[in-house]
C-alpha cells in the first residue's frame, strides 16, 4: 500500500478562515460543513460539493442548492468565522484510500458526528454506485483508542455474531493516524424504547455461562480508570460489595447501544459504533445504558429523575425487555450500578481522566443507587 503522505494527513478542526486558507497552501483543502437534518455531513464528488446527504435519510439526495446557498453566506466575513472548518489533505488522499479498500472510489460522504470526546471523521465510502462500507480516521489519541477497541470487539463478534454489526474489511495506523474500515450495515431507524426486537438482539450476546465480575473486560476497565477521577474511585470502592459475591450471565457488550446506533432490519436488528464495547462482559450492561441515555440525552431528565425511574423500572420490578428475566433483585442493582460505572470508565480510559456532563449525571446516579 502507498504510505500515507505524512504531515499532509493531520487533520484540523478550526473555525479560523485564515488557518483553513493556510493549510490550503500547504497542501490540503478545507471543507466548510453544515448541519443537516441531524449530523453534520458533506458530500464529496471528484473533489467538488455535489450532494447534500441527511444522516437521517442516508439514500434520498438533496440537490446542490443548499451548498450554492452556503457558498453565497459564506462570503460575508461574519458568516464564515461561524462555520466549521475541517482540513483535509487534497494531495493523495483519495489515492490512498482507495488503496486501503482495495476498491475505486465513486465518492464519498463525510459525518463528522456529534458532540463527543474525540477527533474522528467518518466517510461513507461508495463504490460501483453502492455504499460499500465506513471509513473512521482519527489523529487524537482519543480516538485512535476508540478504533483500536472497536476493531478488538467487532473481530471478536465475527462468525457466530456477524449479523449483529459490520465487519472489519481494513485497518492501519499510519503517520499518525488510524484508519478503521469497516462494512456497511443497512437498516431503518430504531425505537426510542426497548422493545422485543431490542430484547432479541441483546439476548443474542449472551454466553452460556456465568462469571464473576473480576474476571471480565468491564471489572478490568473499572480497575484502569480508578486513578483517573477520586470520585470514581471512591464510588468504585462503595460499589465493589454489591458485585463481588455474585456470579453474573458472561455477554458480549456494545457499549453504546442506543437508538442512534441501532437500526432495525426486518424483523430483526444491528448495531453500528462498537467503539466503547467489550468482548467479555456481563449482560444487562447494555439494556441500563440503553434506559440511561435515552432518559438523560434524549428526555432530559434530571440525575434524581433518573436514579428514581432506574430504582423503580429496573431495580425493582423490572418489566424492562432482555433484562428482567436475567436476574433477580439484587443482582438487578448490582447490574445498574456496574453498567453506569462502566459507561463513566470507559470515557476516563479512552480521554485520560476527562468527565464528559453525561458521565457526571451518571456518577450522581450511581451514588443515589449505593445510598
Amino acid at each position: 500500500m502507498r504510505a500515507a503522505p505524512g504531515q499532509a494527513w493531520r487533520l484540523v478542526y478550526t473555525r479560523s478562515p485564515t488557518l483553513a486558507s493556510a493549510a490550503a497552501k500547504t497542501g490540503s483543502v478545507a471543507y466548510t460543513v453544515f448541519p443537516s437534518l441531524s449530523n453534520p455531513r458533506l458530500f464529496v464528488d471528484d473533489m467538488g460539493w455535489k450532494w447534500v446527504w441527511p444522516l437521517a435519510r442516508p439514500t434520498r439526495r438533496s440537490r446542490s442548492v443548499p451548498w450554492r446557498a452556503l457558498a453565497l453566506l459564506a462570503r460575508a466575513r461574519p458568516i464564515r468565522r461561524l462555520l466549521p472548518c475541517m482540513i483535509v489533505p487534497r494531495d493523495h488522499h483519495r489515492q490512498f484510500i482507495e488503496d486501503l479498500i482495495g476498491s475505486s472510489i465513486r465518492s464519498m460522504s463525510f459525518l463528522l458526528g456529534s458532540d463527543g470526546p474525540e477527533r474522528k471523521l467518518v466517510a461513507q465510502i461508495v463504490t460501483d454506485d453502492r455504499v460499500s462500507g465506513y471509513l473512521k480516521i482519527a489523529d487524537d489519541s482519543t480516538g485512535r483508542w476508540l478504533l483500536r477497541n472497536e476493531r478488538a470487539v467487532l473481530e471478536g463478534i465475527s462468525g457466530e455474531f456477524n449479523d449483529l454489526g459490520p465487519a472489519v474489511k481494513a485497518y492501519v495506523e499510519e503517520a499518525g493516524l488510524t484508519y478503521l474500515y469497516t462494512s456497511e450495515v443497512s437498516g431503518g431507524r430504531a425505537p426510542t424504547r426497548i422493545t422485543e426486537t431490542h430484547a432479541t438482539f441483546l439476548r443474542s450476546l449472551i454466553g452460556g455461562s456465568r462469571v464473576a465480575f473480576e474476571g471480565t473486560d468491564p471489572f478490568a476497565r473499572i480497575e484502569a480508570a480508578t486513578h483517573l477521577n477520586p470520585q470514581f474511585q471512591r464510588l468504585w470502592e462503595a460499589a465493589r460489595p454489591y458485585a463481588d459475591p455474585l456470579e453474573f450471565h458472561s455477554a458480549i457488550i456494545q457499549g453504546d447501544f442506543a437508538p442512534w446506533n441501532i437500526l432495525r432490519h426486518g424483523p430483526s436488528m444491528r448495531a453500528v459504533d462498537w467503539e466503547y464495547g467489550a468482548v467479555l462482559g456481563i449482560a444487562g450492561v447494555d439494556a441500563v445504558h440503553f434506559y440511561t441515555n435515552v432518559a438523560l440525552l434524549l428526555r432530559k431528565w434530571t440525575a434524581a429523575r433518573a436514579a428514581d425511574e432506574l430504582e423503580r423500572h429496573i431495580v425493582g420490578a423490572s418489566t424492562l425487555p432482555g433484562f428482567s428475566e436475567l436476574y433477580v433483585e439484587g443482582e438487578r442493582r448490582a447490574v445498574a450500578i456496574l453498567a453506569l460505572l462502566f459507561d463513566v470508565a470507559t470515557g476516563l480510559v479512552a480521554t485520560d481522566g476527562v468527565v464528559s456532563p453525561t458521565n457526571a449525571t451518571k456518577l450522581l446516579i450511581v451514588a443515589r443507587l449505593l445510598k
